[in-house]
């Protein structure tokens, strides 16, 4: 394999993708990669939703709208701090008055409930909602979407802590991961759990050592980690799995004398290859190219970024790589055999 440098295009706001499109923001306009554009209103913060992948979200003056290609529609009839967009159809809008904070659930536009807010929102589908009480991560509700009540909740294992950085959703179930609190100096304790997520049902738990920081492969239904950590023969590069579906978790050490973490927000994979960045790898930034299947590191395509500058999550699409950089630019790269 080999990854080229094509371009690079300036002042580049944000970068985004769902399951469909790819998309970059230069000033006020969203240009898609087959060259549509869309004009939006000043001061629009553009995202992805975390279920509802087919469509791009808009937030401006605490009002949400929805983005279908060139389409700007509204799509929830109140202000809000925040919303969670759960279908084209589902929405929560967390919301703020005199008299505290409230959670309002909106199909079709239409108000279904408001209730008490609950702090923080750590997952959810179009028939239920996990969430958290508080940010010390010692209890996890799951509550019917219908009726926000609580059906279940579930508490860490002792000396262990829930992580709020990595919770996910496979089919309707909700992985969910602990890390022991003790800070020694050696592999983390790692507890790791499936639970449905209608009713918190535990469907799997697997104790394991490594990483807490895995990457969902859409192909084979397995999260990935990938971490370097210094032994006694030298830098050992460690290669973390857990299947989403059994709960089975591997590790074992892949390459020696090799430097290099795959961090969540900053990887991707397509097609069992794992394209990810490392702001520790070197100066200049560089992405890598990681084989699943054979376990190796494939190529590293180096940038020559400025001191400083570093690369956020690298997005392929038909057979291209585009990330953006922390000075706004958006790099283009071609992947061949």
């Amino acid at each position: 394999m080999k990854i080229t440098h094509l371009e690079k295009i300036k002042n580049v706001k944000s970068l985004l993708f769902n399951d469909i499109r790819t998309a970059y923001i230069i000033d006020t306009s969203l240009h898609y990669l087959d060259g549509a554009i869309l004009t939006l209103p000043t001061d629009t913060f553009v995202w992805t939703a975390a279920q509802d992948k087919n469509n791009f979200y808009a937030t401006s003056k605490n009002q949400l709208y929805q983005i279908k290609g060139t389409d700007f529609r509204k799509a929830c009839p109140v202000e809000a701090v925040t919303f969670y967009g759960i279908t084209d159809r589902q929405v929560i809008a967390k919301r703020k008055n005199e008299n505290g904070n409230f959670d309002s659930y909106f199909i079709d536009k239409e108000e279904i409930w408001t209730k008490p807010s609950a702090l923080m929102v750590l997952a959810y589908n179009e028939r239920a909602i996990a969430t958290l009480p508080d940010f010390k991560g010692a209890r996890i509700d799951f509550r019917d979407l219908s009726t926000f009540e609580v059906v279940a909740e579930i508490r860490p294992e002792e000396n262990y802590n829930f992580l709020r950085m990595f919770n996910n959703t496979y089919n309707d179930n909700l992985i969910v991961i602990q890390r022991e609190k003790t800070k020694e100096n050696k592999l983390q304790e790692i507890i790791a759990t499936s639970h449905c997520m209608l009713d918190g049902k535990e469907l799997w738990k697997t104790e394991y050592k490594g990483s807490h920081s895995l990457i969902f492969n859409e192909q084979d239904n397995i999260y990935y980690g990938l971490f370097s950590r210094y032994e006694r023969e030298g830098r050992m590069l460690y290669f973390n799995s857990l299947n989403a579906e059994t709960g089975k978790a591997n590790l074992e050490i892949v390459e020696k004398n090799t430097e290099i973490s795959a961090i969540p927000w900053l990887a991707s994979i397509n097609n069992n290859i794992m394209y990810l960045v490392d702001p520790y790898l070197s100066e200049g930034g560089a992405v890598v190219a990681f084989d699943l299947l054979t376990k190796t590191i494939l190529t590293r395509c180096y940038l020559g970024l400025k001191k400083g500058v570093q690369l956020h999550e690298p997005h392929v699409r038909d057979n291209k790589i585009y990330v953006l950089d922390t000075a706004n630019n958006l790099h283009i790269m071609s992947i061949t055999a």
